[in-house]
């Protein structure tokens, strides 16, 4: 397809868009909504730091989270290495 639509072509891409966000029900779930995440995410600190420079404010934030996978098989403790392994 060109990049060189006409007037017409565009105005109805426009209507068409603007009649499709009309009849669908923002209510409505998703798929992408629907579906569980596989992956909770969990702030655990949270350091903002701001400075100013004449008329600007700088401002830095960071966040540090960890990230844990629902589908992964959890690995043995140490714990659990140490009694499985032979003792010398």
């Amino acid at each position: 397809m060109s990049d060189d639509q006409s007037l017409l072509r565009n105005l109805g891409q426009f209507f068409g868009h603007v009649v499709h966000a009309i009849k669908h029900d923002p209510t409505a779930p998703t798929t992408a909504k629907a579906a569980e995440p596989a992956v909770e995410v969990r702030e655990v600190n949270r350091e903002v730091q701001i400075a100013r420079q004449g008329e600007f404010i700088l401002r830095r934030t960071t966040i540090d989270e960890v990230l844990l996978d629902k589908q992964a098989t959890p690995a043995p403790s140490e714990a659990t290495k140490h009694e499985t392994e032979p003792c010398p």
